[in-house]
């Protein structure tokens, strides 16, 4: 959320969009999100109304619901298998609540189809696809000599794949932890960005692969670009996203992308990633290979995913926000 606010917000000032931005990406306690934000909302008025999330449509219930438009970011609480009851029963109030804004914004098709499916009787005419952007430091190849020259000395030479992302189920860490020991045998290593739990360090420690992963929980955004623009290719096996930010941030920076045919991701990656059906081992087996010896197709990647990153900026985004909240 904080990242959606933070490119979305000062896009929208920069085409003269004067709404009222609604949905704190802050950690609010009960009575902050509640009761405090309900009556920040209360006193809102009948200007047009944009809520940054489906997780803040109960502000709905003291707001002009004719002037107002919701985001809807990914309904992956209703796809986890272990989710609570509460959690999901919860989570579903807020969707029919949602329903009852002039708009809802989905990132995309995707999750429009899965709001479509969930929440049934919805008005299909009132939801819009709107993507998302990235920003433009991605598109740079601007890079400090000193940066340069401290993250070579960091990850020592060695050739890598990237992994980024939390932990959570949908990222599927698990089936790059299947492959470390092809990656091994390939004379590769795996950088991964992102929480690892402690589940999966023991795999990773039972398997004898403690070796071959260098291992960041966070990185700024310029060493992530280095990492971005020296990665062999960026694997991306999600089982499920709303959209799905690193593989356009890699291709934007050179990188070629390995990414799940599942969801969102092939929506926004088009046709310039390698796909593959992420349960199933031997095709990442197979594209981690064909990636690391087929230079034309590495070119290929990087010029097609180039070009596919230039079709997603926030100005793009705050120009279709914009036309829509004309109309309320």
């Amino acid at each position: 959320m904080a990242r959606y606010a933070s490119g979305l917000i000062p896009a929208l000032k920069h085409v003269g969009v004067t709404t009222r931005v609604m949905g704190s990406t802050d950690n609010l306690s009960f009575w902050q999100r509640y009761p405090g934000y309900l009556w920040k909302a209360f006193r809102a008025g009948s200007f047009s109304n944009l809520i940054l999330s489906e997780r803040f449509s109960f502000l709905l219930a003291v707001m002009v619901k004719r002037r107002s438009v919701v985001v809807c970011h990914d309904l992956i609480t209703l796809h986890y298998e272990k989710q609570s009851f509460f959690n999901k029963i919860w989570y579903k109030m807020q969707l029919r609540i949602m329903s009852r804004a002039r708009f809802i914004v989905c990132i995309s098709e995707s999750t429009r189809n899965d709001l479509l499916k969930f929440v049934p009787g919805i008005n299909p005419n009132k939801i819009k696809v709107i993507h998302n952007g990235i920003e433009r430091f991605w598109n740079t190849n601007v890079q400090e000599f000193e940066d340069e020259r401290r993250f070579e000395s960091k990850y020592a030479g060695n050739k890598f794949f990237l992994a980024i992302g939390t932990d959570a189920w949908n990222k599927n860490f698990q089936s790059i932890i299947e492959q470390l020991s092809v990656i091994d045998t390939m004379g590769y290593r795996l950088v991964k960005i992102g929480a690892i739990s402690a589940e999966h360090l023991q795999q990773v420690h039972s398997a004898g692969m403690t070796h071959v992963i260098r291992h960041e929980k966070y990185v700024a955004d310029d060493e992530l670009k280095w990492l971005y623009q020296h990665a062999t290719a960026l694997i991306f096996p999600s089982l499920h996203e709303g959209f799905g930010w690193p593989p356009l941030e890699a291709m934007a920076c050179g990188c070629p992308v390995i990414a799940s045919d599942k969801a969102s991701v092939p929506e926004v990656c088009g046709q310039a990633a390698i796909y593959i059906d992420p349960t199933n081992k031997e095709e990442l087996t197979r594209a981690l290979l064909d990636i690391a010896n087929n230079n034309l197709l590495r070119e290929q990647l990087i010029e097609a995913g180039v070009n596919q990153a230039r079709q997603f900026t926030w100005e793009h985004t705050a120009t279709n926000f914009e036309d829509l909240l004309k109309s309320l």
